[in-house]
């Protein structure tokens, strides 16, 4: 959890932690960024909250940059390495669902970055292939958890035929690494 401590540390300044998105969709988004090979520019102003992706001084900017390449980096080592990803979990269980919004928002934050991914760098797997049936269990087991309070019928009923919430969050680290890893193999 060595990158998330460092995100954690960059967070504590409080001009990052208004001009940014949450910690823990920052967390994920640049996990899952870290399976493509987009630019940093492409995708590092989505870290912010606000229009303005500026710092007041060029030293918290260069540190804000490298401790984003830096959870990059070790993201890529993850994936290239078969170890299972960090999830953003705390213990503070604010939901019936029994999910923490640590929790939520990183699962927020990494579908909002692959669905970024699927319009800039679309990663397609051959229908029925190992890698296509993982994308579509990592889709669902992250958007069970994201959209842990949704209405909708259809997504309740399908919900219900997967794991319970507890057993997502044990198995989405291995998966999202594997996943991934895929990823990164198709993108090379």
């Amino acid at each position: 959890m060595k990158s998330y401590q460092q995100l954690q540390k960059i967070y504590a300044q409080p001009e990052i932690a208004k001009q940014c998105v949450d910690i823990n969709f920052a967390y994920a988004y640049i996990c899952a960024m870290a399976s493509s090979n987009l630019p940093l520019e492409q995708w590092m102003p989505h870290l912010f909250s606000t229009q303005q992706n500026t710092f007041s001084s060029e030293a918290l900017a260069t540190n804000f940059a490298e401790t984003v390449l830096a959870v990059h980096s070790q993201t890529v080592h993850h994936l290239e390495n078969d170890i299972p990803l960090t999830l953003a979990v705390d213990n503070q269980i604010n939901n019936k669902a029994g999910l923490s919004d640590a929790t939520i928002t990183y699962t927020q934050g990494y579908l909002h970055a692959l669905s970024m991914l699927e319009n800039l760098q679309p990663v397609s797997f051959e229908e029925g292939s190992d890698a296509s049936n993982l994308q579509q269990t990592c889709l669902l087991l992250l958007d069970k958890i994201a959209s842990w309070d949704t209405t909708d019928s259809e997504k309740l009923a399908m919900f219900e035929l997967l794991p319970s919430h507890s057993e997502c969050i044990d198995i989405l680290p291995t998966l999202l690494c594997r996943y991934g890893y895929h990823c990164l193999k198709k993108n090379s």
